[in-house]
């Protein structure tokens, strides 16, 4: 079994990267959603505070999704991959960028090699080919970090300036 798994492993090795790295996707807005939830209900600008406080849940409820999804396909969770095909069924809408990157999310998730990646028999070759493992570059979480950095900042100052000006 071991020469197999390993044979097995690298056949689909990039394809598993690859999935991994589209979870970026969904991981990177999920808390952005969260944040706006956060200070929707403070900074928002519709008259009635009921239609802020349904944003904010629905903002709430649309990243805690993001991030569940894309924590499930880090770690090829078989419902992770029915969530991630739907979200990317619906982004196909997003004529032409969203198109070409949920199309490219729907042929790595059911493709033939996405689905061997995502069956019980390859869940059991990644625990006994640990020792092949995808690692992210640094200069991609450099990057990300920065990108939340970034976000945080912006969001601390939205919400100071909405409650210094009341």
């Amino acid at each position: 079994m071991p020469e197999k798994a390993l044979s097995i492993r690298s056949a689909h090795l990039r394809h598993e990267a690859l999935i991994k790295s589209f979870a970026l996707l969904y991981l990177l807005p999920g808390p952005a959603f969260l944040l706006v939830a956060i200070s929707w209900p403070v900074v928002g600008e519709e008259p009635s505070a009921a239609w802020r406080i349904l944003i904010a849940a629905l903002c709430f409820s649309f990243g805690t999704l993001l991030l569940w999804t894309g924590s499930g396909l880090r770690k090829l969770d078989k419902r992770a991959r029915t969530a991630a095909t739907i979200l990317a069924c619906i982004g196909l809408l997003g004529v032409p960028i969203g198109t070409i990157i949920n199309g490219c999310i729907l042929y790595l998730l059911l493709s033939q090699k996405g689905s061997m990646i995502f069956s019980d028999e390859y869940i059991a070759i990644t625990a006994a080919t640990p020792q092949m493992n995808y690692r992210t570059p640094i200069i991609v979480w450099i990057s990300i970090w920065t990108f939340w950095l970034f976000l945080l900042s912006g969001t601390v100052w939205v919400v100071i300036q909405a409650l210094v000006g009341k």
